[in-house]
């Protein structure tokens, strides 16, 4: 086993070293007893197969996404220099310090001065008409929706709004992730939050890496944690608890459970058996886990984060990034407390 922590280590070498934390085999093999005996080995197994199929961006790579980001964007727009697209781009600084964006705005401004010579400050000198939105992923959709609802609205040197730019193509809104869910669709939210018909079709995503979870879209490869129906009596229990102690109205029940079916072929996993033994190990755990909390907020599930009125066992994101773990995330990857031992520190994220 402390071969396949190694092997582990070896890709996540540089998970908040800038925090001054290492991953040793010791810290993943510590994690990984935690869960039953006979489990522990076939866990690092599948989880190595996991993180071979890319679904971690070290630091290295992660810069040389937001550079072909860049150019991919002035190319994108058919500008023949990138140095003339960023004078009409505005890198958007919507989220607090500390948090993702912010983290991959100061690399975008290096990247840029050590390619282009210019600052990020600097950028947008002739207009603004690019609105950038960057950030690490794109999941539930509920922090990019927060934060671009607020700048939507704001009033703009013209008198006008930012919306009222975006909808009618003198502004063109760009999101741009390392890591993107299609089931979340904030355009459709932030026409409904705002009352203003035209903005759902007007925002542009760039994206490295696409997590398959719409529910009901054909062919979808479901390369995320989505545990099929047949599942213990305290995993069914914890669901059905939702809707009573949840001051939402409930919905998407129907949404929890994957089609055993489904996908087909299976890509992620290393064979439909062990997805279905993998998902199913970390839920049970995941509900013990929360089971054991003193206080859950109204997001929380095992399988990760979601939208409080999904009556569903989480988000289930399984992409992981240098700078931070998703809380979208399973938790038995990041939850700190209750006598539970972390696989992934996590920084700002409540």
């Amino acid at each position: 086993m402390k071969k396949i922590a190694e092997d582990i280590c070896e890709i996540l070498h540089d998970y908040h070293a800038e925090h001054d934390f290492k991953f040793t085999a010791n810290h993943v093999i510590n994690w990984v007893n935690q869960f039953d005996p006979t489990d522990r080995e076939f866990i690092l197994t599948e989880f190595l197969h996991l993180l071979n199929h890319g679904i971690y961006i070290d630091k290295n790579k992660g810069r040389r996404l937001l550079l072909s980001c860049i150019k991919g964007l002035a190319s994108q727009f058919k500008f023949d220099e990138i140095s003339e697209f960023l004078k009409h781009a505005d890198f958007l600084s919507l989220q607090p310090s500390g948090k993702s964006q912010s983290i991959l705005l100061e690399m975008v401004d290096d990247i840029l001065i050590k390619n282009y010579g210019v600052e990020i400050a600097k950028c947008g000198s002739k207009s603004k008409k690019y609105a950038i939105y960057i950030d690490d992923i794109l999941a539930t959709g509920n922090s990019a929706r927060k934060y671009l609802k607020d700048w939507l609205v704001l009033k703009n040197s013209f008198g006008g709004k930012n919306i009222d730019d975006v909808i009618n193509g003198t502004k063109i809104l760009i999101v741009s992730v390392f890591c993107l869910h299609t089931w979340p669709d904030i355009g459709m939210r932030l026409k409904r939050e705002l009352d203003r018909s035209g903005i759902e079709n007007k925002i542009k995503y760039r994206y490295h890496y696409l997590i398959e979870n719409h529910p009901t879209k054909p062919n979808q490869r479901f390369n995320f944690t989505y545990p099929v129906k047949n599942q213990p009596k305290e995993v069914l229990e914890f669901l059905d608890g939702l809707k009573d102690k949840s001051p939402w109205p409930m919905t998407k029940k129907e949404y929890a459970f994957r089609n055993s079916e489904r996908p087909e072929p299976e890509s992620l996993f290393s064979s439909a058996a062990n997805r279905v033994r993998f998902e199913n190990i970390l839920v049970k755990k995941g509900v013990e886990i929360l089971n054991g909390a003193t206080k859950l907020n109204d997001n929380q599930r095992p399988l990760g984060n979601i939208n409080p009125s999904f009556q569903t066992l989480g988000t289930g994101t399984l992409f992981f990034t240098w700078a931070n773990v998703s809380n979208t995330s399973p938790v038995v990857f990041w939850w700190g407390f209750n006598n539970w031992q972390y696989l992934f520190p996590i920084v700002n994220r409540g």
